[in-house]
């Protein structure tokens, strides 16, 4: 008899882990492919990372408008990213900007 936890011949072989991420605004938790990632590189300043692999600490946004206003206006990139600063206006226009496309 074979172990409940160890794959049996009719387990979904085909079923693939999907990492989820929490979005700093809103907290809803989404598969990573669907959130934009803002990336901060040691005290840099923070940018919209298209990749989703910039080295540097990473945090997730919801691809809302709503969201990215709740973000601005709770400072939660800031926190997320332990900024010193608060992050520059250019970089809300450029996550709308990747929204909208």
């Amino acid at each position: 008899m074979l172990n409940s936890k160890l794959k049996t011949p009719n387990s979904k072989l085909s079923m693939k882990h999907v990492p989820l991420r929490t979005c700093v605004a809103c907290g809803g938790k989404k598969p990573q492919g669907e959130l934009l990632r803002v990336v901060s590189r040691g005290g840099d300043v923070p940018q919209l990372d298209s990749t989703g692999r910039a080295p540097g600490r990473g945090a997730y946004l919801c691809a809302g408008a709503v969201c990215v206003e709740k973000a601005w206006t709770r400072r939660a990139l800031e926190r997320a990213l332990k900024l010193k600063a608060p992050a520059p206006a250019a970089l809300k226009e450029q996550i709308l900007a990747a929204i909208e496309k």
